[in-house]
Parts: structure tokens; C-alpha cells; sequence
């Protein structure tokens, strides 16, 4: 009973909680759902959650998607990710307790990709791992926990394909394995 239901960008805050509430239900019954021009209202089993709409329209992502290379840069996700995660660790150290990280350098070429994290001429961390390059030299900055998440969310097995079009455009990880999977993370552009 949905399908009349209009387009909505509800705050972030607010996903999580019903994605919570749902989790900690084994059956769910029926869940009703509800949407003012300003309110998205939530109702099941005794609780209701309502929150305000964000005022604004919903991005057209498909714009933003860049076009599949045939041969983009290829790793494994979790070698990148705990290499991220192993760069970060040890730049960070104890002083992000909440882990906000700040930028990681990313360095693709001559069948490697090296990871710096840091501020030359301060503390500093490079990781170097292998990688399936298309022969492009490319580099970006990105934030690490955007990368390592988009990272985690792939199959260990799978092998990721790292594309950008150009420097500042988005970057863009797929699977040829689970083509409907697509990951695109902005660089950090200063």
C-alpha cells in the first residue's frame, strides 16, 4: 500500500532508529507508515516514532555514478580495508578515541596501491599492498572511515574495482562478481 507514498529524505538519526526497532523484533506483525509535508510517522505493536522530513529534494545519484571502466584497478576488500584500518591505527593512536578519521592518501600504480595517512614532516603512516592496476597512474584523498565502510560492505571473496574519471570526481567501487553492488564515495578535496 506504498506505492502512492511520495519520495522522502528522512534524517539519518532517525533510519537508525527504525532500523533498531525492527531489528529487535523477531516477528513484526504489520507496520504502518504515514508522511505529512513535514512529519514521517511510524507506527507498530504499542510504539510510534515520528520525525520531521529534511526540506529538500533527492539527489539524482545516477549522475554521480561514474561509467564502468573495462579494466579498473582490482583488490580484495578486506587487504585494503585492514590496511586502511592499520594506516589510521597507528597515525591516530590513542589520541581519536572517537575515530573521526581525517584523510587517507591513496596512490594506485605499477600493480600496487600505497595508503598515507598523516602529515609529511609529522607523524605519518604508509601501508603498500598488491593490486590488479589498469596500468593508470591514479591518486585521491579519502575519508577513511567512508572508504573502509564502503570496503566492509563488499564479500571477502570478491574482488573490488577502484575507477575515477578524474581528480575531485567520485569514486566509484563495484564487484563484477555482484554487479548490483555499487559504492561511491566523494574524494576529500581541499
Amino acid at each position: 500500500g506504498a506505492a502512492s507514498m511520495p519520495s522522502i529524505l528522512l534524517p539519518l538519526e532517525a533510519c537508525a532508529q527504525i532500523l533498531e526497532i525492527l531489528a529487535d523484533r523477531q516477528e513484526v506483525d504489520e507496520v504502518e507508515l504515514s508522511v505529512s509535508e513535514s512529519i514521517f510517522e511510524m507506527r507498530l505493536s504499542g510504539i510510534r516514532l515520528a520525525t520531521s522530513l529534511i526540506d529538500g529534494r533527492m539527489l539524482d545519484y545516477k549522475h554521480l555514478i561514474p561509467k564502468r571502466e573495462e579494466d579498473p584497478v582490482g583488490v580484495r576488500p578486506y587487504v585494503l580495508s585492514e590496511a586502511v584500518e592499520r594506516a589510521m591505527t597507528v597515525y591516530l593512536g590513542e589520541r581519536d578515541q572517537n575515530r573521526k578519521s581525517p584523510a587517507i592518501g591513496i596512490a594506485m600504480s605499477k600493480n600496487e596501491i600505497k595508503l598515507e595517512a598523516g602529515i609529511v614532516g609529522n607523524e605519518q603512516a604508509t601501508e603498500t599492498i598488491e593490486a590488479e592496476t589498469n596500468g593508470h597512474d591514479v591518486s585521491f584523498k579519502i575519508n577513511a572511515s567512508f572508504l573502509s565502510d564502503a570496503l566492509k560492505a563488499f564479500p571477502e571473496t570478491a574482488t573490488v574495482g577502484i575507477q575515477q574519471a578524474d581528480y575531485g570526481k567520485p569514486i566509484l567501487f563495484s564487484a563484477p562478481q555482484i554487479p548490483e553492488m555499487v559504492h561511491v564515495v566523494m574524494p576529500w578535496v581541499k
